[in-house]
């Protein structure tokens, strides 16, 4: 469920590739299982992937 969403965006999309981890979020997520996340790759592992 999204439970929240940066508005700033909408003036400064910028801020999706100029801070990404900082005031670049996109949404704030809540979910069900939590449980899901065990099956995301990593930062590092998904650049190793698209890089091979």
């Amino acid at each position: 469920t999204v439970v929240a969403v940066n508005d700033e965006l909408e003036s400064s999309p910028e801020r999706i590739n100029e801070d990404p981890y900082g005031d670049g979020w996109i949404c704030d997520l809540e979910l069900a299982d939590p449980a899901q996340l065990d099956d995301l790759l990593t930062a590092g592992a998904y650049t190793a992937l698209i890089e091979a």
